[in-house]
């Protein structure tokens, strides 16, 4: 598909067109599908791929797959995440007690 403007498309629109050129390769996900009906306007159909797309986590996904990511790095990330959600439950505790 192409575009007169150069201006650049968003992220949706990549991922859509993506999905429907090559839709089994997709990281083994399951396939987010919008049905439409006779006379639903396109409007409503790329809102609603968005939602599910968002639901389904695939952006998040492709982000996160976006770099090789060291298993040594990996491990640094996830002991700092641990580390907030441990500081984010303390927080809420210390709160609830007055």
């Amino acid at each position: 598909m192409r575009y007169r403007s150069h201006a650049r498309r968003s992220t949706y629109w990549r991922l859509a067109e993506s999905l429907l050129s090559n839709p089994g390769s997709f990281f083994g996900e399951t396939m987010v599908e919008v049905r439409l009906k006779e006379g639903d306007r396109l409007e409503w159909a790329i809102k609603k791929f968005r939602r599910e797309v968002q639901r389904a986590g695939i952006l998040r996904d492709i982000r996160r797959r976006r770099f090789y990511v060291k298993p040594s790095e990996a491990k640094r990330l996830k002991a700092a995440a641990a580390r907030r959600r441990r500081r984010r439950q303390v927080q809420r505790q210390r709160r609830n007690e007055f």
